[in-house]
């Protein structure tokens, strides 16, 4: 009793041996069985996930050397009135200059004493700290914050003029009579946005004195199946030269890649307070260098178009400066907590799920997808730049899912 068999020992040892041996053979096949999977549904994965660059030409000065400031303006102010207002012809005009040539200038977009009393605002609340910063390239002497017209009246009330939200006391079954004393159709935006489109940047940017040049850049990349979006720049005070206002490339919308120095292809526009430029955002642009004594500012917001069958996701590029809180609730006209029943039979606005699966979902697929590149002959040698290797990755997946 109490003895131990050397032989039970030898056994026991075995018997733990032949488990430890079946249980890697196990897990050896679970995980050939994942590879096996992985490998058939990549490239499902990959047609859902991925939306592959437009390729496109690329920019020469040749053709923006003949534009002068009437081709690309148009004015929106009544003199009668001493108001914005605007014409059919403008309306036609702005459309198709934004379509050709990637912006238009509007003049008086915005009365003098509703500029007066933005910039007044934020230079009385400056910090905006409780609304969340964004990012912005050369940060440096630049603040860019995000704006909730919810929750400030002095935002609310410039959309309202611009026909973007509705009053408080205004109730959307009150407007569809005629005679109604506020109407999304009085404003001149409207008219050039299309139908259910959505704010997705609400902000505003100021520039100080001393602050350097941004690089030239398009806020986002031509990718087949996304919407387009807009954004609306309106200057809070005169913008001269010397205080560095917004360059651009004409056409490049639809170029993208620069093929001479940039920064003589760039044309500078100098605004009036109140006067705003729109803007493809694939179009390149950048902030110039402020050699000036006052401090630049403008009130910008950025429209993404409804999703249609051709166009079902949101641009990834764009910094996206929009409170947390307002996804889902910035399709245009926006309307006050108040009367959201009365919208609700509208189709629904671009949400913060859409944006997570438009752009950091796709943002991750695409970084794996550009390290397996780096792995792939083919790719490794004939690619250099980041869209080079996604195009290169991108075929040869097509190739292999056919």
């Amino acid at each position: 009793p109490g003895c131990v068999v050397p032989g039970q020992s030898v056994l026991a040892v075995s018997r733990s041996a032949q488990e430890v041996t079946m249980r890697g053979a196990r897990c050896c096949k679970c995980t050939l069985l994942v590879a096996l999977a992985l490998v058939l549904l990549f490239p499902v994965l990959h047609r859902s996930v991925y939306r592959p660059m437009v390729r496109l030409p690329a920019c020469t000065s040749s053709e923006n050397s003949s534009l002068t400031s009437d081709s690309y303006t148009v004015d929106v102010l009544e003199a009668k009135i001493g108001r914005p207002a605007w014409t059919p012809d403008a309306v036609t005009k702005a459309n198709e200059t934004l379509e050709a040539l990637g912006f238009v200038v509007v003049r008086n977009l915005l009365a003098g004493e509703d500029v007066a009393a933005l910039r007044e605002y934020f230079k009385e609340d400056r910090n905006h700290s409780k609304y969340g910063s964004a990012s912005i390239i050369a940060p440096n002497r630049r603040h860019h914050f995000k704006l909730d017209p919810f929750d400030e009246r002095q935002v609310a009330r410039r959309l309202e003029a611009l026909g973007l939200q509705r009053p408080e006391h205004v109730d959307a079954s009150e407007c569809e009579a005629p005679g109604c004393s506020w109407s999304a159709s009085d404003g001149f935006i409207p008219q050039i946005m299309p139908p259910h489109s959505s704010l997705v940047e609400i902000a505003s940017i100021f520039v100080h004195p001393q602050a350097a040049a941004q690089f030239l850049h398009p806020d986002t990349t031509y990718k087949k199946g996304d919407v387009r979006f807009v954004s609306v720049f309106i200057a809070l005070q005169n913008i001269t030269e010397e205080m560095g206002p917004l360059r651009l490339v004409p056409r490049s919308h639809r170029c993208q890649t620069l093929t001479e120095d940039g920064e003589s292809m760039a044309m500078p526009l100098p605004l009036s307070a109140g006067s705003a430029v729109l803007m493809d955002s694939r179009t390149i642009h950048g902030g110039g260098n402020h050699t000036g004594n006052l401090s630049r500012g403008v009130f910008y917001f950025t429209w993404a178009e409804p999703a249609s069958e051709g166009a079902k996701h949101l641009q990834t590029g764009a910094t996206y400066a929009l409170r947390k809180s307002l996804w889902g609730r910035t399709q245009v006209p926006l309307a006050a907590e108040s009367h959201e029943d009365a919208t609700s039979a509208r189709p629904p606005a671009w949400t913060s799920t859409d944006k997570y699966l438009d752009v950091r979902v796709y943002d991750l697929y695409a970084t794996l997808l550009r390290r397996i590149a780096l792995w792939i002959p083919p790719c490794r040698r004939s690619s250099r730049t980041k869209s080079e290797l996604l195009t290169c990755a991108d075929k040869l997946i097509r190739r292999w899912s056919r």
